[in-house]
């Protein structure tokens, strides 16, 4: 089972690497297609797949409560935190993501109860599904301003205690279950170009208001689907 979320991991990573190599430090589509895995190595607190002109995150397995991602990992950019990274780890508090990585795995965070502030920087472009699912101690989730174009599918579902979220201007889709179950979410900033949301994205967050554009996407899908909303 390990080695199967271990290959998924790099192989969502690698695509999501590939729809992002226009952006800024993110590796051009030749070096995509070519990748070639060179090895696999681990050092005392992570392992990591290494590729010609990257790194891939894929387990987490030191004793650390707050853990600092490094830049480079086996000389090379570390671009991706891969699906199951940290899933279910109860010990970290706190972790610190690089300004090098591009995406977040499906489910890389899943189960992580003890963290209670996440900070996303600027250069992450997508969230994958449950990347922060049943994280019941996480209070805060910090986005760069500009970056994260994809909050998928589940990402924060029955994160119980959060109750602030900074949605960044970028983001175009906000998936499935998004935030479903987030009961102490009180308020998020729908940006207006935000142009798809996903069924029962908000679902059971009874405090929850929404802040929209009128007559946004983002308004219309609050009318639509009963939700407190405030529009300007």
């Amino acid at each position: 089972m390990n080695t199967l979320r271990k290959i998924s991991a790099v192989l969502i990573i690698i695509g999501t690497l590939f729809a992002l190599s226009s952006c800024s430090g993110a590796p051009d589509p030749e070096e995509l297609i070519s990748a070639e895995l060179i090895t696999s190595e681990s050092n005392e607190q992570f392992e990591y797949k290494i590729y010609k002109n990257f790194a891939i995150v894929t387990q987490y397995i030191g004793q650390n409560a707050k853990i600092e991602i490094p830049e480079k990992l086996g000389g090379k950019t570390v671009r991706g935190i891969g699906s199951y990274a940290f899933y279910v780890n109860d010990t970290v508090e706190s972790i610190t993501i690089p300004g090098t990585v591009v995406s977040i795995g499906d489910s890389a965070f899943w189960g992580c109860t003890s963290i209670k502030i996440i900070e996303i920087p600027e250069s992450v472009k997508v969230i994958e599904a449950n990347a922060f699912r049943n994280c019941a101690g996480l209070q805060m989730v910090k986005m760069a301003p500009e970056g994260v174009t994809k909050i998928g599918n589940d990402c924060f579902e029955f994160c119980t205690a959060l109750t602030s979220v900074d949605i960044p201007e970028t983001v175009t889709q906000i998936g499935d279950n998004a935030f479903l179950g987030c009961i102490a979410l009180k308020n998020i900033t729908i940006p207006s170009g935000v142009a798809q949301i996903g069924n029962s994205a908000f679902a059971n967050c009874p405090e929850l208001v929404l802040k929209v554009v009128r007559n946004s996407y983002g308004n219309n899908y609050a009318n639509e689907n009963g939700l407190s909303f405030i529009a300007s």
